[in-house]
């Protein structure tokens, strides 16, 4: 079998071409490919941006509504030592003011003698 070498170096010029092209078509394949991942990752970081900031935001409004209801609680429990101080205080007027003529006529008594 006799080759002729002018008909194989056009076969492997083409077969060369052919690879050239198929790696060509592969690069511009992965190319593609890699943009896609790219716009995937991008659109997967946006999105989780996303819900961080929701979660951030929920987060702060519950913990403004605890935050209220402990102050609203700290209020009332206040008002309510306010109140019970000055209903002590009163009681402890009145027991002075039954008592005050007797602690002046003691003290009358004592001076006077």
């Amino acid at each position: 079998m006799v080759y002729d070498k002018e008909e194989l170096m056009s076969s492997e010029r083409s077969l060369l071409e052919q690879i050239s092209e198929k790696e060509e078509e592969l690069k511009r394949e992965n190319d593609i490919i890699c943009k896609e991942s790219e716009d995937i990752i991008s659109k997967a970081r946006k999105e989780a941006t996303r819900i961080l900031d929701t979660a951030e935001q929920e987060g702060k409004r519950e913990a403004d509504i605890v935050f209220e209801q402990h102050i609203q609680a700290l209020s009332q429990d206040i008002f309510s030592i306010r109140e019970e101080g000055t209903c002590e205080a009163e009681k402890v007027r009145e027991r002075g003011e039954k008592n005050l003529s007797l602690a002046v006529s003691k003290i009358i008594s004592a001076v006077t003698g």
